[in-house]
């Protein structure tokens, strides 16, 4: 699985598509390789419009709008840090990510 999502995203970059959609980009790969993507994924987000559909926070930290759906519903929208500071379920989301990657920050390499 994830070297087929590495596949489909270098064929994005090759492709020059101005409008990228990504569902899970990090699914199936595990914590080094999900490490390796993040860099390359954001430099090619940020030279087009990107949509990503992500339940791994890491990559939507950046972001310049994101939108919080629970139950089907957006229930939050927001950058990072106000979603942070609102204290509610995406702030909630990412206390429990960002305190996983801590544990795991020396052997993959990823900043909370």
């Amino acid at each position: 699985g994830g070297q087929r999502q590495r596949l489909a995203i270098a064929r994005a970059l090759v492709a020059g598509a101005p409008l990228l959609v990504l569902d899970e980009p990090s699914t199936g790969l595990d914590a080094e390789a999900r490490a390796a993507l993040v860099a390359p994924l954001r430099k090619l987000m940020r030279e087009r419009t990107s949509i990503v559909v992500s339940h791994d926070l890491l990559l939507t930290r950046g972001a310049d709008l994101i939108a919080v759906m629970d139950g089907g519903r957006i229930v939050e929208r927001g950058g990072h840090d106000d979603l942070v500071e609102a204290g509610g379920l995406y702030a909630r989301l990412w206390a429990s990510q960002s305190g996983a990657r801590e544990e795991t920050a020396g052997l993959a390499g990823i900043a909370p």
